[in-house]
């Protein structure tokens, strides 16, 4: 009885408390080389994708969020020897660059395991713009870069888990399944198709802070606060 009666008193204390603040920042980093094999040689290229993630949200009941994000994602993709600047006299790499701005919303629930670690579902959606550039062959400048703006859509799933080295503060590890739309806009499409998608999984780092907006700052309480 004394043992269960523990428990219930850890996990209660453990609950992020309804009018509190939600604050975060997630991201991720992916970096691979390539090599293409041609006969008796080869060519290098490479890609580089990164992901940043802004959270501001409310606790609407214990340990359950609602909130505004924002994200940016950046990635650059070449290939070394693809084109031939008749200009310049010598070969350039091709490359594609990829810059997204991403505006929505997001859902967050908390299953507390003790005071210092924590579980949660994440579920978020946006709508938001993305800017890429690539070069081509051009038979008067030698090598010539394309930039095209084309709308962009996200929603993305996930299953984390939540570390509490101090009483507001929670460091985060989440793996996602994210799902992305990217759409041409019908006057900048030219002969490419008018849009394309994609879904994957993401592992993710991140950080957040909880304030607690109430009564819960009193004295007399604070010693008992778990914003995770």
């Amino acid at each position: 009885m004394l043992l269960g009666v523990l428990l219930v008193t850890s996990v209660a204390q453990a609950q992020i408390r309804s009018k509190s603040l939600d604050l975060g920042i997630d991201g991720r980093y992916y970096s691979a080389p390539l090599v293409i094999s041609l006969g008796g040689g080869s060519i290098e290229g490479g890609l580089q994708s990164a992901n940043f993630s802004g959270q501001l949200g409310y606790f609407l009941f214990e340990n359950f969020a609602v909130g505004f994000r924002f994200t940016q994602s950046y990635e650059y993709f070449w290939v070394e020897r693809q084109h031939f600047n008749s200009n310049l006299g010598k070969y350039e790499p091709y490359e594609q660059i990829e810059n997204a701005y991403i505006y929505g919303g997001y859902l967050r629930y908390y299953v507390d395991f003790n005071e210092h670690i924590s579980f949660f579902g994440h579920g978020e959606i946006g709508v938001g713009k993305e800017r890429i550039s690539y070069t081509q062959d051009d038979t008067l400048s030698g090598v010539e870069t394309i930039r095209l703006n084309r709308d962009v859509s996200d929603m993305g799933l996930s299953l984390g888990l939540a570390l509490r080295p101090s009483p507001r503060v929670g460091l985060e590890l989440q793996v996602m399944r994210r799902f992305v739309l990217e759409s041409y806009a019908p006057q900048s499409a030219g002969g490419l198709i008018q849009s394309e998608n994609f879904q994957g999984f993401e592992f993710r780092i991140g950080a957040r802070i909880n304030l607690d907006m109430g009564a819960a700052f009193q004295k007399n309480k604070v010693k008992n606060l778990r914003p995770f």
